[in-house]
This record gives structure tokens, sequence and C-alpha cells, in this order.
């Protein structure tokens, strides 16, 4: 459900349990695990927060490989407006 997944993820950034730099064994982040599911919301929050754009999966990709083009230039939009620069 949207709004649950959602909310969950509001409460644990703003409790600070959620470490965006941390990579799980195929080297994805939260940020890049939410891009190859689709979850736009989930994406624009942890970017707005300040989850890095440029880290890499095992494999080379970011986050940005997952998203669509308009995703893409509106999060590196955002993340220059918040002076996370990729």
């Amino acid at each position: 459900n949207y709004r649950s997944l959602r909310r969950v993820v509001e409460i644990l950034i703003s409790k600070g349990t959620i470490d965006q730099t941390l990579k799980d064994n195929t080297g994805s982040t939260a940020l890049i695990l939410v891009s190859k599911l689709g979850r736009s919301f989930v994406v624009r929050h942890l970017v707005r927060t300040g989850a890095p754009l440029n880290l890499s999966d095992l494999s080379g990709k970011t986050a940005l490989s997952f998203v669509s083009m308009t995703e893409a230039l509106y999060l590196k939009e955002l993340s220059q407006a918040n002076d996370i620069f990729i």
C-alpha cells in the first residue's frame, strides 16, 4: 500500500535509522533498490533527505540507471537545488 510504505520510509528517515550509503551484497543502496522497483515517491523522498545519487552497485549502475529519463532529470534538478551534486 502506497501510504503505508511512504509512512514507514518517512518514519525511518526522521529517526535516522536509514544509513543512505549502506549497501547490500549486490552493492545496492536503499535508493538503488527503490529505483529498481519503480517507487518514485520513495526515490524522491530519499533524494530530498540526502541520498547520494552517485553511488553505484557492483555492476556499476546508479539509481539513475533504473528510473525513467523524466524522473532522472527531475532528480538531478532536485539534488542540485539541495546542493547535492552528482
